[in-house]
């Protein structure tokens, strides 16, 4: 009740996205790149990673089931909100390219080289998806604590984006493994090749981030955040 119709819009708007995100993480981490991996710690460390981001979705639905007296209907917005989806469709985009590709590889369709394209660019893609689409989402939760509205949020937050800055780190990790061809030299003439390609994953992510940002701002800002603000974040 202390929360503007805005307000309301900006805070559940990020939830839901969130939700959304992190249970297709939790989900096609293991689905898509558990069975390439021959590294033991490797494949703990993404198990972990993927209930993480299990525990991280749930935890988003829990804060909407406590603040709305009928979460359900907050939760059908998620496949109403074509903004919300077309925010999710490109994470989902290149784990089905490579998943797909995976198939294609075990029936003899395509080589081992364009599989490793695949896989690149599903790793760019996790990367992108860690370091700027969850964080400008954080960015909308923290503005409302520094008023002093929904600080328990903000909390639980704060530990989810210290998460995601390790997971991030492992994606960053891996592909300067990959630049560097420490693991696999054939990684690195890859690396480049598809750089072009990778780079404009990421400008394509920041214009994403943009549109949502007037999505989110559409009838009202925050004090102290609004469109300009948060895709200056976003780009920085």
């Amino acid at each position: 009740k202390i929360l503007s119709q805005i307000q309301k819009h900006i805070f559940t708007s990020n939830l839901l996205y969130q939700t959304t995100v992190d249970s297709i993480q939790s989900r096609s981490l293991v689905l898509a790149l558990t069975m390439h991996i021959s590294l033991p710690e490797l494949e703990t460390c993404v198990d972990f990673w993927s209930a993480f981001e299990a525990l991280h979705s749930l935890a988003y639905a829990h804060i909407i089931r406590n603040i709305y007296p009928n979460p359900t209907e907050e939760f059908n917005k998620i496949i109403l909100t074509p903004e919300i989806l077309d925010r999710a469709k490109k994470p989902i985009k290149y784990y089905d390219d490579f998943i797909e590709a995976s198939k294609f590889y075990e029936n003899k369709k395509i080589t081992l080289s364009q599989l490793k394209e695949k896989l690149l660019l599903c790793i760019a893609s996790i990367n992108i998806l860690e370091g700027v689409s969850f964080f400008a989402s954080f960015a909308c939760s923290f503005a409302f604590a520094e008023h002093g509205l929904m600080i328990g949020n903000a909390s639980i937050l704060s530990l989810i984006a210290r998460d995601e800055s390790i997971h991030l780190a492992i994606t960053q990790n891996i592909l300067k493994k990959w630049r560097n061809g420490e693991d696999d030299p054939e990684f690195k003439e890859l690396y480049f090749k598809m750089l072009p390609e990778i780079e404009s994953m990421f400008h394509e992510a920041i214009e994403i981030e943009k549109k949502w940002a007037e999505y989110l701002f559409k009838d009202g800002t925050l004090l102290g955040l609004n469109g300009v603000i948060l895709n200056s974040y976003v780009e920085y």
